[in-house]
C-alpha cells in the first residue's frame, strides 16, 4: 500500500495583541468553509484560546507568501 501524507503549514507572525489567535481562526473557519466540514486543522493555540476576541487594527497588513519544500515521496507500509 502506498500512503502520501500532506501537510501544508500556516503561520502566523505578529506582536502580541496583534490579533494572531482571531487570525488563525479565520483561517480556520475559511479552510473548512472551502473544503468541508471533514477538513483537519489542528491547532494548538485555538484549542487553548477558542474565541479570541483581540482582532487585528484596521492599519493591519496581510504578508502572504508560498513556500515550496520539494516532492514528497511516497513509501510502502
Amino acid at each position: 500500500m502506498t500512503m502520501k501524507n500532506r501537510l501544508i503549514e500556516i503561520q502566523v507572525h505578529g506582536f502580541t495583541s496583534d490579533g494572531k489567535t482571531h487570525v488563525c481562526d479565520v483561517i480556520r473557519r475559511a479552510l473548512i468553509a472551502e473544503y468541508g466540514p471533514l477538513t483537519q486543522v489542528a491547532s494548538r493555540i485555538l484549542a487553548e484560546e477558542p474565541h479570541s476576541e483581540n482582532k487585528p487594527r484596521k492599519n493591519v497588513v496581510f504578508s502572504i507568501e508560498e513556500y515550496n519544500h520539494g516532492v514528497m515521496g511516497t513509501y510502502d507500509v
